[in-house]
């Protein structure tokens, strides 16, 4: 950081990024050299092949052209390495070394086309072993220039001119958001959308709003995030968070679960029982993922094969858009055990604002359940990044807002339960049964959403959202849900405390990381590459970064640190965005987006070093308040702890932690 800049605009690189780019150039140029030394030493003046001459000029030239590239690229990877991430004073000369090793490109490519014709047309008369050998090195040296013109071509950075202080004009912001929506389409060209023109333009602008004007690469975003993990690690934020002692504002947002209490112990019983359903939804290819060696025997019993083309179907409700052997209905029954005259509805058809959802009858708990599937296709990843605010209309709510993707989604499996299922009818025919509604991630959100559309129709109705998106409702809705939702988070997942706002958090601190690190970038990255990521922090980062400094103006200094923030990054604002689709961005800056309902963070109690290869861990539970889920956390299982079985599993053990609390064994 900054960004490299060469002919006049900035690329997709820094000028730090080079270090182990020119090294590993210079030592396969080196190899290169040895190589075609050999060549030269084997093939004398004396060597039987009448063209002999053109190969000694050739080699010779190679020597000469190697011999200036590997000294230049050198001398790229060592400035590269000079002075720190936000500090590239000592590597301004850097540029130029660059500019000599592209005019070199002109020599090379002359010399590999003589190479190439010496080998492929003047040289019928001599040996073919020893033709074979150098036509191998001329083609390696064509696949590095291609390589090379396709790095440039990923490197170019369309938005290179634009300046880096924030006075954009509407022109500027639209062609940025025209640039991030190509690479939207670039990315999900498989999925074809309802609205492609306004879904593509919204992610274009939410996107550009983001990252527009960070003025970094890659690279850096990923240097900040390891930094980011030691200043939180420094900050004993992950053993606060395990201990349930974490505060805001001097108050503490983390009690104990209680087993002993009559609430605490329903709930957990009800969330242990309740994630079958949710994680049945995910059908066959997630259940054979996770089962891999047995999965298939089991779900063998419960395939129809051949069930597309047979006239007389077995069974009794529908099922929609599955596949022709019924395989995610079969993982349906092979998770949560159900008889087939318990299933209601299935539906897998995956689309725009489409989530497959199936409904069965629970006859232990005396429920009709509707399980919502999560993220699983590129629709699905579309949804959860249209996450612009859209207010919702709730009697006795104020504010009501709710992510808007997973609103239109909860909108549409509410149409299709109350049309194509008749929920209605489903629970006129069962009058004991209330209605209950799970799902996990994506469809965590959407039962959210769906339980409170629904709540004037079966207000005793119950929702259980497991691993949920942190940016779902706004404040007064997530108060308001809490009667009706129950969270439950397992760890340091990362979808629950995904959220705008936080995102925007993430992205300052990343940022002042970066400012205040001491260290050149390729030393920061190393050590994230250690697999004991905290250790290495320590001893290779040591006291270089002034975290203390960071902490002071983000806690005890807000208005300093909010003009330091802009110095830095100058976010987009209202009077910046100007009209357009860059208008609704002012709705993400003022409207802040918070996980649903009542929050149950579970997570692991590690049990201490020298014990911990001879013990299971055991779990604690926490009622969490939403504030306690306001920043991203940068840990090593903010993507494991997401998968449904670890949510599963650890409510399961859990569970087994206080056998004589619950006498009824569940299964996942």
């Amino acid at each position: 950081m900054p960004a490299l800049i060469a002919f006049g605009r900035r690329w997709g690189i820094g000028s730090d990024d080079l270090v182990c780019f020119g090294l590993a150039l210079a030592g396969i140029h080196v190899f290169g050299a040895v190589f075609f030394g050999i060549i030269y030493h084997l093939h004398d003046r004396n060597y039987p092949c009448p063209s002999i001459g053109v190969l000694h000029i050739f080699l010779i030239g190679v020597f000469a052209i190697l011999s200036c590239l590997i000294t230049l690229e050198v001398a790229i990877g060592i400035i590269s390495s000079r002075g720190t991430i936000y500090n590239s004073r000592p590597r301004r000369s850097l540029r130029y070394f660059l500019y000599f090793r592209l005019l070199l490109i002109l020599p090379e490519l002359t010399w590999t086309a003589l190479g190439t014709y010496w080998t492929f047309s003047d040289s019928s008369d001599c040996p073919g072993e020893d033709i074979v050998v150098v036509r191998i090195a001329i083609l390696a040296n064509w696949c590095l220039f291609f390589i090379f013109l396709l790095m440039v071509y990923c490197l170019f950075d369309p938005l290179g001119s634009l300046p880096l202080d924030g006075r954009f004009g509407q022109e500027e912001l639209e062609r940025a958001q025209r640039v991030w929506e190509k690479r939207c389409r670039l990315v999900c060209c498989c999925a074809q959308t309802g609205n492609d023109g306004q879904t593509y333009s919204d992610l274009g602008a939410l996107l550009a709003s983001v990252f527009l004007n960070m003025g970094t690469v890659p690279s850096d975003i990923a240097a900040g995030l390891v930094l980011v993990h030691r200043q939180q690690e420094d900050s004993q934020l992950f053993a606060r968070i395990k201990n349930g002692d974490l505060t805001r504002n001097d108050r503490l947002v983390m009690s104990p679960f209680d087993v002993n209490i009559e609430d605490d112990r329903v709930t957990l019983k009800n969330l242990t029982h309740y994630a079958n359903y949710a994680k049945a939804a995910y059908g066959w290819p997630f259940y054979l993922l996770h089962n891999f060696t047995t999965g298939q025997c089991s779900l063998c019993r419960y395939y129809r094969f051949c069930s597309c083309i047979r006239k007389n179907s077995a069974h009794r409700f529908p099922i929609i858009g599955d596949n022709c052997c019924l395989c995610n209905y079969a993982t349906i029954r092979a998770t949560t055990k159900l008889s087939k005259e318990d299933i209601l509805y299935t539906r897998y058809i995956d689309k725009d604002y489409e989530l497959p959802f199936f409904v069965a009858i629970d006859q232990p708990t005396k429920s009709i359940v509707v399980s919502i599937r999560g993220t699983l296709s590129l629709h699905d990843a579309l949804t959860d990044l249209r996450a612009i605010p859209q207010e919702l209309n709730v009697d006795g709510v104020e504010d009501a807002y709710a992510h808007s993707g997973i609103y239109n989604s909860a909108q549409k499996v509410k149409i299709l339960l109350e049309e194509e299922v008749g929920l209605e009818s489903i629970m006129a025919n069962y009058p004991e049964f209330k209605l209950v509604i799970v799902g996990h991630s994506l469809g965590a959100g959407a039962a959210a959403i769906l339980s409170v559309l629904l709540e004037s129709h079966y207000p005793e109705l119950s929702c259980y959202a497991y691993s949920p998106p942190g940016g779902l409702m706004s404040a007064s809705l997530a108060k308001y849900s809490q009667k009706l939702v129950t969270s439950a988070i397992f760890g340091n997942d990362l979808v629950p405390r995904l959220s705008l706002q936080n995102v925007m958090k993430l992205r300052s601190s990343i940022m002042a990381c970066i400012r205040f690190c001491r260290r050149p970038k390729y030393q920061v990255l190393m050590t994230g590459c250690c697999c004991c990521a905290t250790t290495c922090c320590q001893c290779c980062i040591g006291n270089d970064i002034d975290l203390d400094d960071i902490i002071i103006n983000n806690d005890n200094n807000n208005n300093n640190s909010s003009d330091s923030e802009t110095e830095i990054v100058p976010l987009l604002t209202a009077s910046r965005v100007g009209s357009g689709s860059f208008g609704a961005i002012h709705n993400v800056t003022d409207i802040d987006l918070f996980l649903p309902g009542r929050i149950v963070h579970v997570v692991e109690d590690q049990p201490p070093r020298h014990e911990s290869c001879n013990s299971n861990p055991t779990y604690k539970a926490f009622w969490s308040d939403l504030t306690a889920f306001d920043a991203l956390l940068v840990a090593s299982g903010m993507i494991g702890d997401h998968f449904p079985d670890a949510i599963c599993n650890s409510l399961l053990q859990l569970m087994d932690q206080y056998p004589q609390h619950f006498d009824t064994e569940i299964q996942i």
